[in-house]
This record gives structure tokens, C-alpha cells and sequence, in this order.
């Protein structure tokens, strides 16, 4: 072999390692949403007052060193403390700064799923107040999760382990 040829060599050996090395499609790194954000008076006043949970339920807390709360001036959402859930159905409490149409829809960032859905009731004219919504996922994964109040659109990122339920 002649020495000029040990070049073109290591450029072909390097180019079939990364070939060789590549995966189906590019990793998206699942960051979910930890925002510890201060919810406004109206939401501190309810929850303070109390909210009823089942048995073995969090009750969500207002302090930002142990909550995750997020919200803007429509809707704000109690998500959990690191961002991520165990099962597939989880519990996202929400509060409503204003009546309208409220809506939850949900997309997985990291591969091919059906949509996310919101179970929040019968009717979807909701607020002002507090409202017990639930995420149904249908798999494991990264998701992205859209809170809508009247079109006012709250999004957050969420790792859902897709553990069997306790």
C-alpha cells in the first residue's frame, strides 16, 4: 500500500463508521417543562382553602421550591416536580382565570403515536376556577401537552414513563 493512499483509506473507514454507527432517525432529547413559576392570588386563594384529592393523591403545593406550577393570564397547571409522569393516565390539576372553551390535546416529540387527550368532563365551557383534568397518553415517550383556554394556548413538555399504574 502506498502511502498516499492512507488518507482516501481513513476518510472511507470513517465514513462507514458513522453509517454504520446511524440509527433509524435523530434522538430528540426530552426536556420537559420545569418552570416553578408563582401562580397568581386567585389560584393561592383556592388551593390554599383546600382542594379534595382521592386517597394517596399530592395535593398540589404553592411553594416554588417544591411545586412546578405554569401559567400565563388564561389557565395555569400544577405539572409535576420533575417533569416527568409514571403511567400513561395523569392527573395535571388546572385552574381557569376565565370562562370559555377548554381544551387539552397532546403530541409525542420522540416518535409516531396517536394524540394525547384531555379528560376534564362532559362539557368543554369551563371557568373561571379550578378544574381536575387528566392526560390519557398512549405510550411512553416525550410529549408536548397544549392547554387551550378560548385559543389561548399553554404548552409543556412532559417524559412519560409509562409505568403500570400502582
Amino acid at each position: 500500500m502506498a502511502r498516499r493512499d492512507v488518507p482516501r483509506i481513513l476518510a472511507v473507514a470513517v465514513l462507514l463508521a458513522s453509517v454504520v454507527g446511524c440509527d433509524a432517525g435523530p434522538k430528540v432529547a426530552c426536556e420537559p417543562t420545569i418552570a416553578r413559576m408563582s401562580p397568581p392570588a386567585e389560584v393561592a386563594e383556592f388551593m390554599d382553602r383546600g382542594v379534595s384529592a382521592p386517597p394517596g393523591a399530592v395535593r398540589p403545593t404553592l411553594d416554588p421550591m417544591q411545586a412546578n406550577w405554569f401559567g400565563d393570564d388564561a389557565l395555569w397547571v400544577s405539572l409535576p416536580q420533575s417533569g416527568e409522569v409514571r403511567t400513561l393516565s395523569e392527573k395535571i390539576p388546572s385552574y381557569l382565570l376565565a370562562h370559555g372553551t377548554f381544551t387539552v390535546a397532546g403530541r409525542r416529540l420522540d416518535g409516531d403515536a396517536p394524540p394525547a387527550r384531555g379528560v376534564y368532563g362532559a362539557t368543554a365551557e369551563r371557568g373561571p376556577g379550578f378544574i381536575a383534568t387528566s392526560v390519557a397518553f398512549p405510550s411512553a415517550g416525550c410529549w408536548r401537552v397544549t392547554y387551550s383556554l378560548n385559543g389561548d394556548e399553554l404548552g409543556f413538555v412532559l417524559r412519560v414513563l409509562g409505568q403500570s399504574e400502582p
